[in-house]
């Protein structure tokens, strides 16, 4: 790349990114003003559990997010061949990727903060397996059957 081009310049945030960044900080200034650890207030509560509904809301909340769903949505996820060979992912996939972990970390931060991150890891494999084909429809039981899998999902009436 010679001296004259400029690298692209960095995507504008959305405003719930904006909000991520806020929550996190008021919860380290918090902890410093009380004395702890400035991460206490971001740890998870390892005994935490969602429901089923909870997971529906986080697939809801994706879908109302344009930009979001398009991530979800347009991801391309290599085969275990492709994986086994080394599978580059584009950059397009690459800043998908980021944008889910970004929504995924202010969903938590906002709506679950005691949780743990991996709770949400399968509301977010049912949308995938959904616009793979792999399951018909992101509310049926086949993305119940395949929530109820986390040990961070609540089982029983849901």
């Amino acid at each position: 790349m010679s001296e004259d081009e400029e690298d692209d310049p960095p995507r504008t945030l959305y405003p719930w990114e904006h909000e991520l960044d806020r929550m996190v900080e008021e919860r380290k200034a918090r902890a410093l003003r009380e004395g702890k650890d400035e991460k206490y207030y971001l740890r998870p509560d390892p005994d935490k559990k969602l429901t089923v509904e909870d997971c529906f809301r986080y697939i809801r909340t994706a879908q109302s997010m344009p930009e979001v769903w398009d991530a979800f949505m347009n991801m391309y996820l290599p085969t275990d061949e492709e994986e086994a060979a080394g599978y580059e992912p584009s950059e397009e996939d690459d800043n998908r990727h980021m944008l889910r972990r970004w929504f995924t970390n202010w969903y938590r931060f906002k709506f679950h903060p005691d949780v743990p991150r991996p709770a949400l890891s399968s509301p977010g494999a049912v949308i995938e397996m959904y616009a793979q084909g792999k399951i018909d429809a992101l509310f049926g039981q086949q993305a119940i059957d395949h929530m109820h899998k986390n040990p961070y999902i609540q089982r029983g009436d849901e």
